[in-house]
């Protein structure tokens, strides 16, 4: 067959549909694993798109030469385009909540926003985040010491994680706590042993601060855990796991995350039940002693 010519007025998906119409067999297979999961292609490789497909690496490349693409390192640099290009930002999602205007009711706003957010929490249980799940609840249990780091709005869920889990074990702190400037004189200190678990949502603007901090500690060999929103991620091909959840379509929210936080969370305490159990009882004689509030 001929070669699909490179048009770059064809969106990259509509090649990909427009392939699916005229490419041989194998070649096929790849086009249809790609249109269905896009988002995962975006950071996937070659060998790992085959292994998917059923088919050969060099299968792979032939489809991406055959959809106009110089190789699949280019239509990967398309699909993590597309993602980043379709996502809409946090302000975007602040906007629309103050432009719904006085036609919904407080009931109506709340009862929308609660069905938002558990709509959100069910689509985040996905294939993919149960196959990461205990790759990173393996990694915080045999971590030397946790930095929890996260900026701008998902800095909350940071401070929540380490306050969690600070109630059972005695190894997690929060990175850049003073000011975020400083991350890297925390993570200097780090090595292989520890461990950087990184917040990041609200793409396609995210964190310069936080990308860095995840390059950082690849090149340091320090693992790391990224939680975000999005496959498309920048600092995600530097991640040792990545943790996505899924975003409410009409408002900003991290009870996704939240949630995904409650499970690592419930998690570490089954694996460390014995030493939470004895810090708990320490720690509840101590408030009682003190007088201060459970």
């Amino acid at each position: 067959m001929e070669e699909i010519a490179k048009d770059e007025a064809l969106k990259v998906l509509e090649r990909i549909e427009l392939g699916l119409k005229e490419m041989p067999p194998q070649p096929r297979t790849v086009c249809e694993f790609l249109l269905k999961n896009h988002d995962r292609a975006a950071l996937m490789s070659v060998k790992e798109v085959a292994e998917a497909c059923g088919t050969s690496p060099a299968t792979v490349v032939r489809a991406a030469t055959l959809l106009g693409f110089d190789g699949y390192r280019e239509l990967k640099e398309a699909l993590k385009r597309l993602l980043i290009k379709g996502k809409k930002g946090v302000w975007w999602q602040f906007e629309e909540a103050l432009e719904s205007g006085p036609s919904e009711s407080p009931r109506e706003r709340l009862l929308k926003v609660l069905f938002e957010d558990a709509e959100a929490i069910r689509a985040s249980a996905t294939e993919l985040l149960s196959q990461e799940f205990p790759k990173a609840c393996q990694m915080m249990e045999r971590a030397r010491q946790i930095a929890v780091f996260a900026t701008r709005t998902t800095k909350p869920a940071a401070l929540y994680l380490h306050i969690m889990l600070n109630q059972f074990l005695h190894n997690v702190f929060l990175l850049g706590n003073l000011h975020a400037d400083e991350i890297f004189d925390d993570l200097v200190d780090l090595n292989e042993h520890d461990l950087l678990v990184a917040i990041s949502t609200a793409g396609p603007h995210y964190a310069r601060l936080t990308i860095e901090a995840v390059e950082f500690a690849r090149g340091k060999g320090i693992p790391s855990i990224l939680i975000t929103t999005e496959l498309s991620h920048p600092a995600a091909p530097s991640a040792s796991v990545v943790l996505p959840v899924s975003a409410p379509t009409g408002h900003h929210s991290l009870v996704p995350v939240l949630s995904l936080l409650d499970a690592l969370i419930v998690e570490l305490t089954a694996r460390k039940k014995n030493a939470a159990r004895r810090k708990l009882k320490t720690l509840e004689a101590l408030l009682v002693e003190k007088q201060i509030d459970i």
